[in-house]
């Protein structure tokens, strides 16, 4: 009767055994599958990193463009503005001239202004 209890108990034990075999497999897989997805998160928020990166670069040359530009379009309009300027006094000097031509002998009659120099 003993012998046959210590079968048992032997039976028993090597059946927890393998069960036990079987939970620290599974344990075991399951850490490795974990490992990998931890890895692979890791890649991808180094990516994510790396990518906002970029796009920061990107922003500051977009930024520094279009600085370049509001200052080249300020240069132009003072450019416009004089250019306009110029025209205005050159088609003031031309109206003069076409009234001179009109009138040759009102330019004579009209008292010269001298410039001091």
């Amino acid at each position: 009767m003993v012998a046959d209890e210590v079968r048992t108990l032997a039976s028993r034990t090597q059946e927890s055994t393998e069960e036990i075999n079987r939970i620290i497999e599974k344990l075991q897989a399951n850490s490795n599958k974990a490992a990998v997805s931890m890895t692979h998160s890791k890649e991808k928020a180094v990516e994510s990193v790396d990518q906002a990166l970029m796009a920061n670069q990107a922003l500051d040359s977009i930024s520094a463009s279009v600085e370049q530009i509001n200052q080249k379009s300020a240069h132009i309009a003072h450019v416009s503005q004089q250019q306009a300027l110029a025209s205005n006094e050159i088609n003031q000097g031309i109206i003069r001239i076409s009234e001179m031509a009109e009138n040759p002998l009102q330019v004579h009659s009209r008292p010269r202004v001298r410039h001091p120099g």
